[in-house]
Protein backbone atom coordinates (compact mmCIF):
# COMPACT_ATOMS: atom_id res chain seq x y z
CA UNK A 1 0.00 0.00 0.00
CA UNK A 2 1.69 3.12 -0.66
CA UNK A 3 1.04 6.70 0.64
CA UNK A 4 2.30 8.78 -1.50
CA UNK A 5 0.02 10.93 -4.79
CA UNK A 6 0.86 12.18 -7.59
CA UNK A 7 -0.98 15.37 -6.40
CA UNK A 8 0.53 16.66 -2.94
CA UNK A 9 -2.09 17.71 -0.82
CA UNK A 10 -2.03 22.07 -0.22
CA UNK A 11 0.74 23.26 2.61
CA UNK A 12 -1.04 24.02 5.55
CA UNK A 13 -1.57 27.55 6.97
CA UNK A 14 -1.21 26.86 10.53
CA UNK A 15 0.10 23.83 12.95
CA UNK A 16 -3.03 21.93 12.89
CA UNK A 17 -3.11 21.43 9.02
CA UNK A 18 0.29 19.19 9.15
CA UNK A 19 -0.83 15.45 9.09
CA UNK A 20 0.99 12.10 7.90
CA UNK A 21 -0.79 12.45 4.37
CA UNK A 22 0.76 16.12 3.48
CA UNK A 23 3.89 14.43 5.17
CA UNK A 24 4.02 11.60 3.13
CA UNK A 25 3.49 13.63 -0.16
CA UNK A 26 6.79 16.04 0.91
CA UNK A 27 8.84 13.28 2.66
CA UNK A 28 9.14 9.82 1.86
CA UNK A 29 11.66 10.26 -1.50
CA UNK A 30 14.07 11.66 1.48
CA UNK A 31 13.25 9.24 4.21
CA UNK A 32 14.24 6.46 1.67
CA UNK A 33 17.34 7.76 0.94
CA UNK A 34 18.28 8.45 4.91
CA UNK A 35 17.73 4.97 5.62
CA UNK A 36 19.53 4.17 2.59
CA UNK A 37 22.77 6.34 4.24
CA UNK A 38 22.02 4.20 7.54
CA UNK A 39 22.40 0.96 5.99
CA UNK A 40 19.17 0.12 4.76
CA UNK A 41 19.74 -1.26 0.66
CA UNK A 42 16.84 -0.86 -1.26
CA UNK A 43 14.32 0.76 0.46
CA UNK A 44 11.71 2.79 -1.53
CA UNK A 45 9.60 5.62 -0.48
CA UNK A 46 6.61 3.24 -0.82
CA UNK A 47 8.07 0.88 2.10
CA UNK A 48 7.68 3.93 4.64
CA UNK A 49 4.45 4.41 6.29
CA UNK A 50 3.57 7.84 8.38
CA UNK A 51 2.48 6.56 11.32
CA UNK A 52 1.24 10.27 13.08
CA UNK A 53 2.41 13.73 13.32
CA UNK A 54 3.80 13.93 17.01
CA UNK A 55 3.66 17.59 16.83
CA UNK A 56 3.76 20.95 14.35
CA UNK A 57 4.89 24.18 15.52
CA UNK A 58 5.79 27.53 14.35
CA UNK A 59 9.33 27.99 14.36
CA UNK A 60 11.04 30.48 16.84
CA UNK A 61 12.55 32.38 14.56
CA UNK A 62 10.44 33.90 11.90
CA UNK A 63 11.69 35.35 8.01
CA UNK A 64 10.05 38.69 6.64
CA UNK A 65 8.72 36.71 3.78
CA UNK A 66 7.26 33.45 5.05
CA UNK A 67 6.13 31.90 8.11
CA UNK A 68 8.43 28.67 9.24
CA UNK A 69 6.94 25.46 11.08
CA UNK A 70 8.90 22.36 12.66
CA UNK A 71 6.94 19.43 12.20
CA UNK A 72 8.10 16.42 14.16
CA UNK A 73 6.64 13.36 12.40
CA UNK A 74 7.34 9.07 13.48
CA UNK A 75 7.53 6.71 10.76
CA UNK A 76 8.50 2.94 10.06
CA UNK A 77 9.36 0.56 7.23
CA UNK A 78 7.70 -2.09 5.78
CA UNK A 79 8.00 -5.30 7.44
CA UNK A 80 10.17 -3.29 10.40
CA UNK A 81 7.11 -1.53 11.84
CA UNK A 82 8.70 -2.66 15.64
CA UNK A 83 11.05 0.37 14.72
CA UNK A 84 9.42 3.38 14.94
CA UNK A 85 11.55 6.32 14.64
CA UNK A 86 11.16 9.86 14.72
CA UNK A 87 12.00 12.71 12.28
CA UNK A 88 11.48 16.58 11.61
CA UNK A 89 11.08 18.72 9.00
CA UNK A 90 11.32 22.34 8.35
CA UNK A 91 8.76 24.23 6.61
CA UNK A 92 8.16 27.68 4.85
CA UNK A 93 5.08 28.67 3.66
CA UNK A 94 5.21 32.07 1.63
CA UNK A 95 3.00 34.65 2.97
CA UNK A 96 -0.53 35.30 0.76
CA UNK A 97 -2.10 38.22 0.32
CA UNK A 98 -1.64 41.91 -0.09
CA UNK A 99 1.85 43.31 0.99
CA UNK A 100 2.03 46.61 2.07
Amino acid sequence: MSNMSSVPPLTPTDESGFDPAWVAAVALTHLASLEEEEGLANVEPEQIRILRVVRAERNEVQGILSTTYVVHFEYCIEGREEQVKEQSLFVKVPLRGKFN
